[in-house]
């Protein structure tokens, strides 16, 4: 008997909010409604995806004075993506997605007139029973969130290695590296000439180590260092961040 089957996924939905403290940050509020749906096929260790899904992001500060910018108080996206899992062995399991996504300023049931394409490729490699290793890379076009417009294009980029020596104990280490820049705002950047810093390319880079210790089955603490840094418009913010965390996880 071959093993392979199809699912519907009938209706996935979600409603979000989103509040920045930064009063220039605070154009990006919004109230998103999302719904999607699609279809899976899987068929021994591969798992096919194919799945549609529309949001409806209302953004609550923004007025008539900043629509002449380009920035939109309704932004709808629409995202088709196709996505494959396969698990090559036991050490070995790989990711890839590709999709499109467009925007509307209302909601309706037609096609944008313009699509970008997103992609994300992610492996994961068990070296040996103690070393894992990961990697990813991305495209993604999501409502802003480093940067003021009606939509955000970002690539990203992490390498992340854990070793475990212990069942107790693991220690890891990741690199990541990535940039932003504005999609749909047509005429924004050069504009609003308080926006500019936000209009234009980001880039980011970020190194994290951290150690974990599981205390009992139910019970683990675990405490990381992280160094980030962003670039945008030639002026560099650096932020250093130790994070020390308590885990109950019950079976």
């Amino acid at each position: 008997m071959r093993d392979l089957r199809w699912v519907f996924r009938v209706f996935n939905s979600s409603v979000a909010k989103t509040n920045n403290s930064n009063p220039l940050d605070a154009l990006n509020n919004a109230n998103t409604e999302m719904i999607s749906a699609g279809i899976e096929y899987a068929k021994g260790n591969g798992d096919l995806t194919l799945l549609a899904t529309k949001s409806d992001t209302n953004y609550s500060s923004r007025g008539a004075a900043l629509n002449t910018f380009g920035l939109a108080n309704t932004v709808v996206f629409h995202s088709f993506n196709l996505s494959y899992t396969r698990q090559i062995n036991t050490n070995l399991s790989v990711t890839g997605q590709l999709g499109l996504v467009g925007v509307t300023n209302a909601f309706t049931l037609g096609l944008p007139k313009t699509l970008l394409p997103t992609y994300s490729l992610a492996a994961a490699w068990a070296i040996t029973p103690k070393v894992s290793l990961s990697a990813t890379a991305t495209r993604t076009v999501a409502p802003p969130t480093t940067l003021i417009g009606n939509a955000e294009v970002s690539y990203y980029t992490n390498l992340a290695l854990t070793y475990q020596p212990t069942p107790k104990v693991a220690f890891s280490a990741s690199g990541s590296a990535g940039y932003t820049s504005v999609a749909f705002t047509p005429g924004a950047a050069g504009t609003a000439t308080a926006l500019v810093p936000f209009l234009t390319t980001t880039n980011y880079y970020a190194l994290t180590a951290g150690v974990t210790y599981a205390m009992t089955p139910f019970i683990s603490a675990a405490l990381s260092a992280t160094y980030n840094e962003r670039v945008a418009d030639h002026v560099i913010t650096s932020q250093d961040l130790i994070t020390v965390s308590l885990n109950y996880k019950p079976n």
